[in-house]
């Protein structure tokens, strides 16, 4: 055991010593601290640019041309979008509506036609400013008002009538889907990234040793065993030492500008949840590493070259995406019989079993299923995988295939 703690503390200090470890924890760090304080950085030019925007919203004019003589009454207008826009009626062809607002006039026209045909002429529309939908909802209820004038309701009663809002109350009985479902989808991503790199560093550091020579000197002083334990535990604390640094700074910066956040409520929400799903993440992220470290392992001491990793990795990282996507997939219904199902099947149910658990409320009895399920697969995938280091470490050449290798430990057996 002395030997093993020895190359995992080897193992796991290297990590930490790392430049591109440290430089890719940094830069996470800065970009939560970013994203995370952005709300603060907004707020504090948020006067000066209300006020600059209030103006500029003031001189903005929209016109209206009505041919149908329905829709001419100033009143109907009267804080409409909050007075950002000044409403002007002119009788004007398309043609002369068109040309002012490419110059620069006025901000936008809407010619209307008919009772309940209106053509709204802009420049040009952002993605993203809702002002056309905006005017079309306001000619909606327009349309209403006006009919219901001619029924002998007043302008000022309809009006009222059409923009009172009623209290509705959404009360979630079981986990808020949109922040559960946020919050399975960031850690999810963060696992698979997390195992992916990781277990990819595992399968290069064994080849780099190997291609160097340096493995022969190794398996000379230490177990075959012991060395690819080692190494995927130590890359295993490694990736848990990351994600513990990111998840902490996402919590200090919070906390820091939590008074930003009053409207935000998906963000609130998964701030404000249990230390459950992290602790779970980091029961599930051992599970699935462990699993995937070991082939990663196993696929390193094949290799002969580092460069020949990428080939030879192949269907392990084809079986991770599945398992990635399939917790995503899973996350839109995360009872169904295919969810149930994949949350028990070694290789997958670290993440979508995972996913289960942040979307809705999972059993004990299915959790410690899993988990049991995962440890058993973990010990056979580890058995395999060292019988396989031990025997890859000392080939050269080509990487063998797969039925090669088997075929290798059945008479070495």
């Amino acid at each position: 055991m002395k030997q093993f703690f020895t190359i995992l503390k080897f193992e796991y200090t290297e990590y930490l010593k790392n430049k591109v470890f440290r430089i890719v924890t940094v830069i996470g760090v800065i970009l939560i601290a970013f994203l995370l304080s952005l709300p603060s950085i907004t707020g504090m030019f948020s006067s000066d640019k209300d006020s600059s925007t209030q103006q500029t919203e003031e001189t903005e004019t929209i016109v209206i041309a009505d041919k149908t003589g329905r829709y001419s009454d100033p009143q109907l207008y009267s804080g409409a979008f909050g007075g950002q826009y000044t409403f002007a009626f002119e009788d004007k062809t398309e043609q002369q509506l068109t040309d002012r607002i490419n110059n620069g006039e006025i901000r936008a026209a809407v010619l209307i036609e008919s009772p309940d045909s209106f053509k709204l002429l802009q420049e040009q529309d952002s993605m993203f400013s809702g002002f056309t939908s905006q005017l079309e909802a306001f000619f909606n209820s327009a349309y209403k008002v006006t009919q219901l004038s001619e029924l002998g309701v007043t302008p000022q009663d309809s009006a009222q009538v059409m923009s009172h809002q009623v209290e509705f109350n959404v009360v979630e009985t079981g986990k808020s889907f949109g922040s559960s479902y946020f919050l399975a989808y960031v850690l999810i991503f963060l696992l698979y990234m997390s195992i992916m790199m990781y277990g990819q560093l595992v399968a290069t550091a064994v080849a780099g040793e190997k291609s160097s020579r340096a493995m022969e000197m190794l398996i000379t002083h230490a177990k075959p065993l012991n060395l690819m334990f080692g190494k995927v535990i130590g890359s295993c604390l490694a990736g848990l030492t990351q994600i513990a640094v990111l998840i902490g700074a996402s919590y200090l910066f919070y906390s820091l500008n939590k008074g930003s956040y009053g409207q935000f409520d998906v963000i609130n929400t998964i701030f404000g949840q249990s230390a459950g799903p992290i602790l779970y993440m980091v029961i599930f992220y051992i599970l699935g590493f462990f699993i995937y470290g070991f082939l990663f392992g196993a696929i390193g001491s094949l290799a002969s070259r580092v460069e020949d990793i990428n080939t030879t990795s192949m269907p392990v990282i084809l079986l991770l995406i599945v398992s990635f996507l399939l917790g995503f997939l899973t996350m839109a219904d995360p009872n169904s019989t295919l969810s149930v199902v994949c949350s028990f099947i070694p290789f997958i149910s670290p993440t979508v079993m995972f996913g289960r658990i942040c979307m809705t409320d999972v059993s004990m009895v299915q959790i410690l299923l899993s988990i049991l399920i995962n440890t058993l697969a973990i010990g056979a995938v580890g058995w395999l995988s060292a019988k396989i280091y031990r025997l890859g470490v000392l080939l050269y050449g080509t990487p063998p295939k797969l039925s090669a290798v088997f075929q290798m430990l059945r008479t070495k057996s």
